[in-house]
């Protein structure tokens, strides 16, 4: 424009300039919260004259929100299955699966809109403690929505121990991330060990406490039996394109009872590598961990994986006799969490290893 010294522009709310400001050409940023509008420029002089502006209405599409309908555990895999609904956005690319870990969110996979809105995180296990998750959209222009927003999900941890009368103590945590006041939890139990849950119906639990706990005293009655918690929920949110008011439930992992501590500290949890019964030290460990078997056990297989679950040792033993010990070198592992799966022919269980 002649005279013009500079050019003065103006943009919708939560547009920003990034490059260019005062000439002819212009880079935006549009960030989350913007809007719709005009964007106008005008030539100017120093000293406050300003020439008519010129116009030009952009349409701002934001990344479409998505948000966890709920988190469960697998009754099969025993592994987190994580559930959302899709945004009616046409341009929804796909959806950043978040987890925390060491207190900070990471992501963990990507799943495409094309798929159905579900996912399996292999890497989790529930029954050492809840794991959380949130979810960010991928848009077709490759920007994923920010997650710092969006609403967390905490899966349920059901664990326990034997007391006096072979009476089962459950423990269970609450569920995070839904928030229905009429939402309530359901102890269940299988009978047989291997059967179906829908045996017996022992109580409902109404939600709101930061942990539950319940006393089946008809558990020494069913000495194989086993138990889940269910939360039930209504949930405005279904893994599909259209929303709808649904009754919904979200699962814990499974304890058997034969897993369950046998202890009679009624008011102290009891450690969890008593479940095998071994003992592993030190724990936090630096340079070799030490398992000790208290028991007999043959065909035992030992997996050591990180966060990530990626397996860093295994061993394997055809017999392990009583009192037997064995180690682990740990000089070339980094610092961290890591958990230890030990299985026999009899049983299968985790514990957790911190190493320094």
């Amino acid at each position: 424009i002649y005279n013009a010294q500079y050019y003065a522009w103006t943009l919708p709310p939560g547009a920003t300039i990034v490059a260019g400001d005062s000439t002819t050409s212009i880079v935006v940023n549009f960030d989350a919260y913007s809007q719709s509008g005009l964007v106008t420029v005008a030539g100017a002089r120093f000293g406050g004259c300003t020439g008519t502006a010129s116009t030009l209405f952009v349409n701002f599409k934001p990344i479409p929100a998505a948000q966890i309908c709920y988190a469960t555990v697998d009754s099969l895999t025993q592994l987190v299955e994580l559930f959302w609904q899709k945004p009616v956005e046409s341009y929804a690319l796909g959806y950043v699966i978040y987890k925390e870990i060491a207190t900070a969110f990471v992501p963990l996979d990507t799943v495409p809109d094309s798929q159905f809105s579900s996912y399996v995180d292999a890497t989790s296990t529930p029954a050492l403690g809840p794991e959380t998750y949130k979810i960010g959209t991928l848009d077709s222009c490759g920007n994923i929505a920010s997650v710092s927003d969006a609403f967390e999900h905490q899966s349920i941890r059901l664990y326990g121990y034997i007391v006096s009368g072979g009476v089962a103590k459950l423990y269970w945590n609450e569920y995070i991330g839904i928030n229905d006041p009429n939402r309530y939890y359901r102890v269940l139990r299988d009978n047989s060990g291997n059967g179906s849950f829908s045996d017996v119906l022992i109580t409902n639990i109404a939600a709101g406490n930061t942990g539950y706990s319940f006393s089946d005293t008809g558990s020494a009655s069913h000495p194989t039996c086993r138990y889940v918690i269910d939360m039930v929920a209504d949930v405005n949110c279904n893994p599909s394109l259209r929303a709808l008011t649904s009754r919904s439930t979200t699962r814990s992992n499974i304890r058997n009872r034969t897993f369950l501590f046998d202890t009679l500290s009624v008011g102290t949890h009891a450690i969890e590598t008593e479940i095998f019964n071994v003992h592993m030290y030190p724990n936090p460990a630096k340079d070799i961990v030490n398992i000790r078997f208290e028991n007999n056990e043959k065909n035992v297989s030992l997996q050591l994986s990180d966060i990530l679950g990626r397996v860093v040792i295994t061993q394997n033993k055809e017999e392990i006799k009583s009192t037997e010990t064995i180690q682990l070198p740990l000089s070339n592992l980094s610092k961290g969490l890591y958990v230890l799966q030990i299985q026999s022919l009899k049983q299968k269980h985790f514990y957790k290893l911190i190493v320094q």
